[in-house]
Order: structure tokens, then C-alpha cells, then sequence
């Protein structure tokens, strides 16, 4: 284990000093730290993910032919593979979050005694290379730590894997396809390893060539009225294609807020109320809580000054 940081020292002696046992690792930084000023936190997260992946060998992965194969699957169904109240386990939050276009979250939270895990899967409907900037980002963005804890996981777990060191592991994190998974585990006594097993078997049942034919797809986007003027209302509205689907969309308006103050918000539209004139683009996002697929469409506003 790295020895603290003591203060007495600069951060490129620190770094040098806690990554001289790995020939890849300590050529980076000392190419870039060594002998130097102060470095810019930008460029110190850049170092901290080239170090990361020099180590565990990341730029070997290999390459994917096909990026529209990937899982399609209701994500609800590895509840079976999850703890639960029956064996002891205190269910917490279940909680899908849309975040950067064509990425969803979903995550679930357990407690048992002091114990704690966690489960997140992270599906891209834009294919593996989301999924694998994922990884990147929970190795080296997750932890204060200067260097990334992460070491190469087991080579069963989808096409790329990593680990904390100690054993019985404790946190995994493995891309398979468009999705990334992480397993955190924090004295509960579970085998991390048990159930990552579980998750990628259930993942690769699941596996289909064509990704993009299973987007959740709007029939149309429409505007209330436009132009419309500054100061006046203008409502964005998404029109379903499939019939029901609405139980299992989440749909979500964003425009600029110097363009179009948020006003309301329904199921399927949005209300804005203009603030300068131009051409304004509204994204709408449509999220498959079920598949946690999700793609995006703009709306155009045009927005005349007021009369």
C-alpha cells in the first residue's frame, strides 16, 4: 500500500514516489512531473487516467466490429439476482437516472447490520465506447486517491474488468458491449464475485445485434404556435408512437434558460415562456425505463422580439 502523503513534498514527488513499482506508470509521470511546477488539476486528471491505463493495459481491449451489438434487456429482471428482505438484506433505493445523452443509470442501494452494497449499471445506447469511458471515469474520478486503487479484474467478466486489490474483492467494474456494471461492497460478507457472475450471465442472454431498432422512437415533436413573441408562452410537446408506452417512457425538455424560462411540466410537453428572440433548439429525450435506452430529438422554437 502507497505510504500517505506527508506534505513535505510536492505532488510530483508524491506521485513519482508511489509509482515507481510500475515501469508504464512511473515513465508518465515522470515525463510530465518530474522536476516540475505545480500541475493544473486538468492536467493532473489526465495524468491520473493515463496512468490508470497504462497499468491495467486498457488501450488493449479489443477493438469492437459491430458497436450496435449490445444488451437489450428490462433491466428489472436481475432483481432476482439482487439481495432481498427474505435473506436478511434491507432494500434501499432503486433509482433510474437519465444522464448524458444516450446514458442511463440505474442504480440499487441494500443494507445489512453496518454493512453496505451497491449495484449501478450504466446502458448506452450509443454502443461500447460510452461504456468503456464509464469504467475509465469510476477508476480515476470515484477516489480521491492521486493514483487510481484499480488493478485488472477477472478476465470471465465481459470484455474488460477491474478490481480493488484486496482480496475477497470488494469493487468491481467490467464493460460488456453498451453497458458498464459496478459492485461495491462494504462489510456485509457478500461475494462480489458471485454476483458479478450472475449479472454478466444475465447480460449475455440478453444480447441482440441490432441496438438501434429497439430506441424508444416518438412519432413527432410539435410547438404550440410559432413564432412566438418575447414574454409570450410556446409549448413543446412529444407525440408516442406506441400506444402504452407512455407507462414506460420518461420524457425530458431541455432548453437554453436565457432563450426559454421553464414554466410547466407534464408527462408528454413542456411549457417555456420566451425570453430573447432567435432560433431556439428545445432537446427532448425520451428514456425506456424498462431498457433504460434512450434517444434524443430537438424542436426549433423561432422567437420574435415583442411587439
Amino acid at each position: 500500500m502507497a505510504a500517505a502523503q506527508m506534505g513535505t513534498e510536492t505532488n510530483a514527488e508524491y506521485m513519482m514516489s508511489i509509482t515507481d513499482t510500475d515501469p508504464a506508470v512511473y515513465r508518465l509521470f515522470k515525463e510530465r512531473l518530474l522536476g516540475a511546477t505545480p500541475v493544473k488539476a486538468m492536467d493532473f486528471d489526465e495524468l491520473k487516467r493515463k496512468a490508470f491505463k497504462a497499468r491495467v493495459g486498457f488501450d488493449r481491449i479489443p477493438t469492437v466490429e459491430d458497436a450496435d451489438v449490445g444488451v437489450v434487456a428490462d433491466w428489472g429482471g436481475i432483481q432476482e439476482l439482487l439481495p432481498s428482505s427474505e435473506t436478511g438484506w434491507e432494500p434501499g433505493a432503486d433509482s433510474i437516472m437519465p444522464l448524458n445523452p444516450g446514458m442511463v443509470l440505474r442504480k440499487w442501494s441494500f443494507r445489512r447490520g453496518s454493512g453496505a452494497l451497491t449495484v449501478k449499471v450504466f446502458v448506452f445506447s450509443t454502443g461500447p465506447v460510452g461504456a468503456r469511458g464509464q469504467l475509465v471515469a469510476e477508476a480515476t474520478t470515484m477516489s480521491s486517491l492521486p493514483v487510481s486503487p484499480y488493478v485488472r479484474g477477472p478476465a470471465y467478466l465481459g470484455q474488460f474488468s477491474i478490481k480493488t486489490p484486496e482480496e475477497p474483492m470488494t469493487r468491481l467494474v467490467w464493460v460488456f458491449h453498451n453497458v458498464c456494471v459496478t459492485i461495491g461492497e462494504d462489510d456485509t460478507g457478500l461475494s462480489v464475485e458471485s454476483l458479478a457472475r450472475s449479472i454478466q450471465g444475465f447480460m449475455e442472454r440478453h444480447v441482440t445485434q441490432r441496438v438501434s431498432l429497439h430506441l424508444p422512437v416518438l412519432d413527432k415533436v410539435t410547438v404550440s404556435s410559432c413564432p412566438v413573441q418575447v414574454g409570450q408562452e410556446v409549448q413543446v410537446e412529444a407525440h408516442l408512437k406506441a400506444e402504452g408506452a407512455q407507462a414506460w417512457w420518461r420524457i425530458d425538455f431541455t432548453a437554453p434558460a436565457d432563450a426559454l424560462e421553464f414554466v410547466r411540466q407534464g408527462p408528454t410537453s413542456s411549457g417555456f415562456r420566451a425570453r430573447r428572440a432567435g432560433m431556439v433548439s428545445v432537446d427532448v429525450d425520451v428514456t425506456d425505463g424498462s431498457t433504460l435506452l434512450r434517444s434524443r430529438i430537438q424542436a426549433q422554437v423561432a422567437i420574435q422580439p415583442a411587439r
